[in-house]
Order: C-alpha cells, then sequence, then structure tokens
C-alpha cells in the first residue's frame, strides 16, 4: 500500500531566481561600500556574506529543479536528497568565507588603519538591508507553500544577514563618532565566529537529511493519532519516518482484527492512508496489515 503525489510547480525554483537577481544587486553595492571605506572589515563581513549568498542560492535553483524530478528506474524514490548535498556544500562555502574573514579581521586588530566615509557606507549597507527583507519575503512565502531545506537553509542565513547589516552600519557609526579603529576589525572576528556557528547549523540538518533521521517527535506523534483514529485500527508498531526534499516518507505497520477479509483489511489501509496525506500532503506513504495479537518483529532492534 503507497501513496503521495509528487512535487509539481514547487514554488522554490522562482524563490531562487528572484535571489540571485537582488543579490547581485547586493553584492554590487556592497563591492563599491568596500572599496570607498578603504577597506574595512566590518564591510568586507557583510561583502562576502552576500558572495556567498549568490553562490549558494545558485547551487540551491540546480539542487532543488533536480531535486523535484520525478523518480526513475534508477531512483525510485526520487530525487529530493540533493537538496542536502547543496544544503551541506553551502556549509562548506560558509565556513571557508568565515576563515578568509577571520584571517582579514586579525589583521586589522594588529595593524588597525583609519575607516573612511563611514556615514556613505551606514547608507549604503542600510539600503541593502531592504533589500534582504525583499529576498526573505520571496523565500518565506516560496516555504510556507512548500517545504524546501535548501531554500530554508538560505532563509536561516539571510535572516541572520538582517542582524550582521546592523552590525556593520553601528560599527561604521561608531567609527565616525571617533570609536577606536580596532573595533571595526573586532566586529569582522565576531562575524566570522557567527558564520562558522551558522555553518555547522546548516550541516547538522544537511546530514540529517543524507543520514534519514526521523522527523520531528511531534510529527511523529501526530502520524500515530491520526493512524489510532480509526476505529478500525487496534494498534500500530515499527513506525518510520525520514525527509527527501519537499517530501516527507512514512512506513508503518497497522494492526487489525484478524477475522478481517482481505478487502476490508485494505479498505482500512486506504483510509488510514488518506488521512495521513491530508495532513502530509507531499508524503509517500507505506502501510503493511499485521493481524492483532499476532507477535511481530520491530525492524528497529
Amino acid at each position: 500500500m503507497h501513496g503521495g503525489p509528487h512535487a509539481h510547480g514547487h514554488p522554490a525554483p522562482r524563490a531562487v531566481l528572484v535571489t540571485l537577481a537582488l543579490g547581485l544587486v547586493l553584492v554590487a553595492a556592497k563591492v563599491w561600500a568596500y572599496a570607498a571605506t578603504g577597506f574595512s572589515a566590518a564591510v568586507l563581513a557583510s561583502l562576502l556574506d552576500s558572495v556567498v549568498d549568490i553562490a549558494v542560492s545558485a547551487m540551491n535553483g540546480a539542487a532543488i529543479l533536480y531535486a523535484h524530478r520525478p523518480p526513475d528506474a534508477d531512483h525510485r524514490h526520487g530525487h529530493g536528497k540533493a537538496e542536502g548535498v547543496a544544503a551541506l556544500a553551502q556549509a562548506a562555502l560558509m565556513a571557508g568565507a568565515g576563515a578568509f574573514l577571520a584571517a582579514e579581521a586579525v589583521g586589522r586588530l594588529l595593524a588597525p588603519p583609519p575607516v573612511a566615509v563611514p556615514l556613505l557606507a551606514a547608507g549604503l549597507v542600510l539600503g541593502s538591508t531592504l533589500v534582504t527583507v525583499a529576498i526573505l519575503w520571496v523565500q518565506r512565502r516560496a516555504v510556507a507553500q512548500a517545504p524546501s531545506l535548501a531554500l530554508e537553509a538560505d532563509s536561516a542565513h539571510y535572516t541572520a544577514d538582517l542582524a550582521l547589516n546592523g552590525g556593520v552600519v553601528a560599527t561604521l557609526v561608531a567609527a565616525w563618532a571617533g570609536a577606536p579603529a580596532w573595533v571595526d576589525g573586532a566586529f569582522g572576528l565576531a562575524v566570522a565566529a557567527w558564520v562558522g556557528w551558522t555553518a555547522w547549523g546548516v550541516a547538522g540538518q544537511a546530514l540529517d537529511m543524507l543520514l534519514d533521521a526521523e522527523l520531528d517527535a511531534a510529527t511523529r506523534g501526530r502520524i500515530e493519532a491520526i493512524a489510532l483514529a480509526h476505529p478500525a485500527v487496534r494498534g500500530l508498531h515499527d513506525l518510520r519516518t525520514r525527509r527527501a526534499g519537499a517530501r516527507e516518507a512514512v512506513s508503518l505497520d497497522l494492526e487489525l482484527e484478524p477475522r478481517l477479509t482481505l478487502a476490508a483489511a485494505h479498505a482500512i489501509g486506504m483510509e488510514v492512508e488518506a488521512a495521513i496525506l491530508e495532513a502530509l500532503p507531499r508524503a509517500e506513504v507505506m502501510i503493511h496489515l499485521d493481524p492483532h495479537g499476532v507477535p511481530h518483529h520491530d525492524s528497529r532492534h
């Protein structure tokens, strides 16, 4: 017994195209700001983040398109894990950018040069924040319509960008107000640490998908409650779940009265499957029917 629709017309690819276009605007503005400030580490932090965002968005676009290809003879469960591979590559890019930024920031801490035209650069970074807000709106709207690990990771990164841009503006304003020159390098070092922490979190999500981690406890509990709510179901066991791209995979064994006919048992299984799909419309559901009271083997042991 098996069911679940494929993801047609997923909004994620369109969101990626908009993200790429707006990301290029951000990079161009920040390159100018970086040069205008005498190569500020704070502005470099924001610039590097936007460059990584563009690379990640391009990679995510390719991964999402591949992930939503329908199953074929060589990939019977679809291609959804391509999003996990893209997210893992995203973590590696972020870690590399963080390491480069840390080296630049340490250099500026040891020999801090003055930051030029900070107010002009602050205004430019503040304007780029509005572009970031637009990117987030597009991405979150797409994720709300249909889940995507690659797009969710990108959205989380852009959310943190809002705080990053705020910090850059604060650093440049502080430089304009006469703060010590080392403040610029200190902020760059702090951002490098934040980028490394974010990369760690993204890598964890990607590995969960690639290694078939179970869905969260709340979702599993919801699936169990739906199955047990059917009046003919006497119990269930061996519930297994995982996520692959925009889809969830769910398999479980239902325990039914032994004297039921095959047709009646099949009808009950179909009804439970339909109820689960109503709650998880993009899921692939596989149900095995067992007679209640007969000892069973739990595949988890």
